[in-house]
């Protein structure tokens, strides 16, 4: 028995440790590709988010149809674009319609964003999972593994391949 654990000490000993470092993704590239996913959308699994309040932890408030295109505008490209405005920037090419976007975070029991009580039935939730609120990831309009764009790292465009 003492043999047997002095072999495996020896061999944990000698083994390498491995580290790996993280992948950064690239935001906008992500966003672009999300962006693609839905314009290639059927139009019946589309309009699942006809006539609908888009709701993400993404945005912090309540913005009605009428405002979405300045929205859609200010943030397009920058740091504060997300993919729930990237879906509703496809909706309005697509022609269809929605009632708008909206946040679902809750502080002591209370919605931060406003949205009347008969709203509520119209929301549709958007984004990834949220265990806090029992929010599961939408399947069809969240950011998906197949989204995600990375980083490219200086050492991969350094190398140098040989034919």
């Amino acid at each position: 028995m003492e043999v047997e654990l002095k072999i495996f000490l020896v061999i944990n000993m000698t083994r390498k440790v491995l580290k790996y470092k993280r992948r950064k993704i690239n935001h906008l590239l992500t966003l672009k590709a999300f962006e693609t996913r839905m314009r290639m959308l059927p139009d019946d699994t589309f309009n699942l988010i006809k006539d609908k309040w888009l709701c993400c932890f993404g945005v912090w408030d309540t913005v009605a149809d009428e405002y979405i295109d300045r929205e859609i505008q200010m943030r397009y490209g920058q740091n504060i674009d997300n993919h729930c405005w990237r879906l509703c920037k496809v909706a309005r090419e697509r022609n269809v319609p929605i009632r708008g976007v909206s946040s679902p975070r809750v502080l002591k029991g209370k919605r931060l964003a406003y949205l009347p009580e008969s709203e509520m039935e119209h929301v549709y939730y958007v984004g990834g999972v949220m265990n806090f609120l029992n929010f599961k990831s939408n399947k069809i309009f969240s950011i998906l593994a197949q989204d995600k764009r990375y980083e490219q790292s200086p050492t991969d465009s350094q190398k140098k391949y040989c034919h």
